[in-house]
């Protein structure tokens, strides 16, 4: 057991300074009643100096337990049941190609693409919940990916789960198609990502276990299409996701997304 190093004696320093008293004691020049009383003094001392250490232990200790504790609590708050259905729920090849074919004037043919990433990654398991790579491109141009993000999800104590959006490095088209990749982005680290401050999206379990939530706020800043901010609503079944992103301008006018609706992903792929 380490003691702690700020004065306070070890129990073999303890047990050298009494035998030291002993010595003192037999061989002082004084008169025996003096050189008693000061042994008696100094031992009252080390006494003190003893039960003063041993309470410094002990608080030491508790506050070592009490640490660890909070450490353990928050790493719970970050996983969970809920956490590992809707990382489960998310992942996969997902398209709205039905929902273009019935509607074309208000939906376009869409792929989407889901991994989780980083599973043996010390910095990224270390700061707890799921990582995922999301790719998404028009169906026809599955090369050239319009949309590249990171997802961090962690489980809140309330029961919900945050969704971090956060942007890769530039050029982010280097990373097109590692979705499909044994390994995707494990070049990268979570340091590596600029998080996407105001566009976490907050998700909770509806009465028929779905999943729902969205941006909260105009914090979530945009600039494409003339737009000042953009919203994301979502919700996510065992095999689906409907997503309906859309950005507005400075007076609240809708520029760019979808105006009839959320796009509808169904899956079609494990990944």
């Amino acid at each position: 057991m380490l003691w702690p190093r700020s004065g306070l004696d070890s129990p073999n320093t303890l047990n050298a300074r009494a035998g030291s008293v002993r010595a003192f004691f037999c061989t002082d020049a004084r008169s025996p009643r003096l050189a008693r009383a000061d042994a008696i003094g100094e031992t009252a001392g080390m006494m003190t100096t003893a039960r003063t250490g041993r309470v410094m232990m002990l608080l030491g200790l508790l506050l070592g337990a009490l640490a660890l504790g909070a450490c353990s609590s928050n790493n719970a708050a970050r996983s969970g049941p809920g956490l590992e259905a809707l990382a489960t729920w998310m992942t996969g090849g997902f398209s709205n190609a039905r929902q273009a074919q019935e509607d074309p004037a208000n939906y376009k043919p869409v792929v989407l693409h889901i991994v989780p990433i980083w599973g043996d990654n010390p910095q990224a398991s270390g700061s707890g919940g799921v990582w995922l790579y999301v790719e998404q491109s028009m169906a026809d141009m599955q090369q050239q990916p319009y949309r590249q993000r990171v997802h961090h999800l962690t489980a809140l104590r309330s029961g919900e789960i945050r969704c971090d959006v956060y942007t890769l490095p530039e050029p982010a088209f280097a990373f097109a198609g590692a979705w499909d990749e044994p390994t995707p982005l494990d070049a990268l680290a979570p340091t590596d990502l600029t998080l996407s401050p105001g566009c976490s999206v907050v998700l909770s379990r509806a009465g028929d276990g779905a999943f729902e939530g969205g941006t909260t706020g105009t914090g979530c800043a945009s600039s494409i299409g003339g737009s000042a901010y953009a919203t994301t609503q979502i919700r996510v079944t065992p095999g689906e996701i409907v997503s309906w992103d859309r950005g507005f301008d400075a007076s609240g006018r809708q520029v760019w997304g979808a105006t009839a609706g959320a796009y509808v992903f169904t899956r079609v792929s494990p990944r």
